[in-house]
């Protein structure tokens, strides 16, 4: 049985993520990290603490994951497991990445740990069509990406 949870994450006060997975080695520590975080500084309410740790207690209930926990769970997974991410580094070899001005420092760190060394990657995006800033989508990796992946090649 395959259950999904989703909530919506106000953006009401500053917290930048991507610096904190970027800088994590250890899944575990970072998933209290993050969880602190996003309790403390994502929340401007004590309504809002009390939503993000209810959900979070209901998911721990159901042993349910909601989507970010996926993506919690397999960048500790690449950065755990050397032989994993070698791994998932021979079987996929190409990555193409539609809509990718709503891309997320999550999904863009594990899109880092897919590619590893590797920039066999193609994206296709619009900024002006981002739609997704809610959940921490960020058109920066697209307006960015010839600096990220330099001598990257792009087209209009």
């Amino acid at each position: 049985i395959y259950t999904a949870l989703w909530a919506p994450v106000p953006t009401c006060a500053a917290l930048d993520i991507s610096v904190m997975v970027q800088t994590s080695h250890s899944f575990p520590a970072f998933s209290v990290v993050a969880f602190r975080a996003l309790e403390s500084q994502l929340f401007c309410s004590d309504l809002g603490h009390q939503v993000l740790s209810l959900y979070e207690e209901a998911k721990t209930e159901r042993g349910v994951i909601d989507f970010e926990d996926v993506l919690l769970l397999t960048i500790g997974i690449l950065l755990d497991r050397e032989d994993v991410a070698a791994q998932v580094r021979g079987q996929y070899k190409h990555f193409v990445v539609d809509e990718y001005q709503d891309v997320s420092p999550l999904q863009q760190r594990l899109l880092d740990l897919w590619l590893g060394r590797r920039r066999q990657l193609c994206v296709v995006g619009d900024v002006s069509q981002t739609i997704y800033s809610f959940t921490g989508a960020t058109p920066a990796f697209l307006t960015g990406f010839t600096t990220r992946y330099e001598g990257a090649r792009t087209g209009a």
